[in-house]
């Protein structure tokens, strides 16, 4: 299972991967975001014997992952965005929330200072 908190005052999002208590023996979520490092988010087994663990990206990052199980064993996670030959794909959305209200107002001042077209 994926979860996707929102975005934080730093437009920083939270993913909690879990996965169910039939999987055995350490696993980590690897990635883009941890350069597939093993190492760096291994998943903690909670008492209703699911793993889990939470990674902070970027909002209006894609991102590729996998699941990698003791022994070396791969997998994919059936709830990701799409697939590639890197595994899963994850798409955390921009959000306003959390912009600059100017580059807001910039933004929309640029799309409006374009001149009408003019009709003979």
């Amino acid at each position: 299972m994926i979860s996707r908190g929102k975005p934080d005052k730093n437009a920083m999002v939270a993913i909690t991967f879990s996965l169910p208590g039939e999987v055995t023996g350490p696993v980590s979520v690897v990635g883009d975001f941890n350069d597939w490092d093993p190492y760096v988010h291994p998943m903690t087994k909670g008492p209703d014997g699911r793993h889990a663990v939470t990674v902070t990206v970027p909002q209006g990052l894609t991102f590729a992952f996998r699941y990698l199980r003791d022994g070396g064993i791969w997998f994919d996670d059936p709830q990701a965005d799409e697939y590639d030959a890197r595994g899963g794909i994850l798409h955390v959305p921009a959000s306003d929330a959390g912009r600059p209200a100017a580059k807001d107002s910039k933004d929309s001042k640029d799309s409006s200072d374009e001149p009408e077209p003019v009709s003979a």
